[in-house]
């Protein structure tokens, strides 16, 4: 399987804020789509970062529960760890095991397809060993 089959199943949107919002938007929209990411981008809708619950958890340690005035630009994740619609499964899986993150965009020359979190991927690592268990038992009762 390969994550444009991953997204295709998943759906849905992709939540962008602007480098400029306000933390305290950008912790409500994730808060209402209950999501764990929104991706930042700029004026011409290219990705320039990722604010995830875990830079949340990072902020909220070093400057205390006050952070309204804070911007989405000085929190951000800008280190981008991104993946191709054309790649395999368990390729992802252990990108993402590997450089420790929970949610990596999908970009296709450069244009956002949407965003897979761990949860999306395990997901379709299930459904994936289900079908195989399913195809193995019809060849059984077949054969057998």
């Amino acid at each position: 399987m390969k994550l444009k089959e991953v997204l295709q199943a998943k759906g849905g949107e992709t939540l962008t804020v602007d480098p400029d919002s306000r933390v305290a938007d950008a912790v409500r929209l994730m808060s209402e789509h209950r999501v764990g990411s929104v991706l930042v981008t700029n004026a011409d809708n290219a990705p320039v970062g990722i604010f995830t619950e875990r830079d949340v958890l990072n902020l909220l340690a070093k400057q205390g529960p006050d952070i309204s005035d804070l911007v989405v630009r000085d929190v951000m994740t800008t280190n981008l760890v991104v993946a191709e619609p054309e790649m395999p499964l368990d390729d992802t899986l252990a990108l993402i095991t590997r450089k420790r993150c929970r949610h990596i965009p999908v970009l296709e020359q450069g244009r956002v397809l949407g965003i897979v979190s761990i949860g999306d991927l395990v997901n379709a690592k299930l459904q994936e060993a289900e079908f195989e268990v399913e195809s193995l038992r019809e060849y059984i009762s077949i054969h057998y």
